[in-house]
């Protein structure tokens, strides 16, 4: 016959019933508490955990986030640039956003890359200036700047959401329209969407990449984008 005892909650302090506790004919005191304490006890660790979590993300995403954008309005985005992200859900075809400076493309883009990654996607964003600078580092003679740059790189082809901005803000060198054709080759292979914004039109873009490949990026584009474009 199961002998009952009167214990106080080690938190409350309010009176319970439990089982007498006997173990190799010892009797056992430990310290217990009442249900209710143990779901509050619960629900804070589960709140904290969700906290920590949030605080973890928020961190990651502030590393690879300008300030700037890291809490982008979206009334000051153009309502085409801005539909766009909202309405984008996960698939293959990442987004071309196409305008003048002004209509929100970065903010809209960051935007993007912020909600998909507190929702757990992997996500990472650059300049085209500073991928074409990478590209040029992975051979730097300082093994600091190589590893930083080969990192870098590494992630642009690894992360499920990408974002190059101001794709056509300067010429790029020989080297960085390679890795620039590779990079959308090995993206578009994989069915890893990415999300690419400029100023300027494709014969602009073209006259700034080379014969032979410019014509095959644009194509990448076009074949693995919806392109959103604003010309006024």
């Amino acid at each position: 016959m199961t002998t009952l005892e009167i214990h106080s909650c080690a938190i409350c302090f309010e009176s319970m019933t439990i089982p007498e506790l006997v173990v190799c004919g010892r009797k056992l005191n430990l310290s217990v508490i009442c249900d209710d304490c143990a779901t509050k006890q619960d629900m804070k660790a589960n709140a904290d955990a969700t906290a920590n979590r949030q605080n973890r993300l928020s961190c990651a995403f502030e590393s690879i986030c300008p300030p700037l954008y890291r809490e982008s309005d979206l009334k000051r985005i153009h309502g085409d640039f801005r539909e766009a992200v909202q309405n984008w859900k996960q698939s293959p075809t990442g987004l071309y956003l196409q305008g003048k400076p002004g209509t929100g493309k970065t903010r809209a883009s960051w935007w993007l890359l912020r909600r998909e990654h507190f929702a757990g996607t992997t996500v990472y964003g650059l300049t085209c200036t500073e991928f074409a600078r990478f590209a040029g580092e992975q051979w730097h003679s300082e093994s600091k700047q190589r590893a930083s740059a080969e990192e870098a790189l590494d992630r642009c082809r690894r992360v499920k959401l990408l974002m190059l901005d101001d794709l056509g803000k300067q010429k790029m060198t020989e080297r960085a329209e390679l890795e620039l054709f590779d990079l959308l080759e090995h993206r578009s292979q994989n069915l890893m969407p990415t999300i690419i914004t400029t100023n300027t039109t494709n014969q602009q873009l073209l006259a700034m990449l080379s014969e032979d490949r410019g014509s095959a990026i644009l194509r990448r584009i076009k074949d693995f984008n919806t392109i959103v474009k604003i010309d006024k």
